[in-house]
């Protein structure tokens, strides 16, 4: 199976494709607005910049509050890994990463 790897320095997040979309559509439906068009965050050796990192991370953390908040709901909701979206939220508040696929 193909996989993304969201890859920084000495620090590198798996993820499954189908996992990655769901997020990033997710995201998009609460109202983050990357920089680039959202297709590109899941190009092939796509460097994400650390200013959309940053935006990623915050929309993220508003998500995670929010499920904190009401958690039943949100697990109606949510249809993805929560604990590979904290995983990846907090991998982006970092900053800047290569978004690249491992077969």
């Amino acid at each position: 199976m193909t996989m993304l790897l969201l890859t920084r320095e000495d620090w590198t997040i798996e993820v499954e494709p189908s996992t990655w979309s769901e997020i990033l559509l997710f995201l998009t439906k609460c109202g983050w607005k990357p920089s680039v068009p959202v297709h590109h965050l899941s190009a092939n050796d796509f460097t994400v910049t650390g200013d959309i990192a940053q935006s990623l991370a915050a929309a993220g953390e508003v998500v995670l509050d929010e499920t904190m908040k009401d958690p039943l709901t949100a697990y109606s909701v949510i249809k993805f890994d929560m604990g590979k979206f904290a995983e990846i939220v907090e991998f982006a508040s970092e900053g800047e990463f290569i978004i690249s696929r491992k077969v």
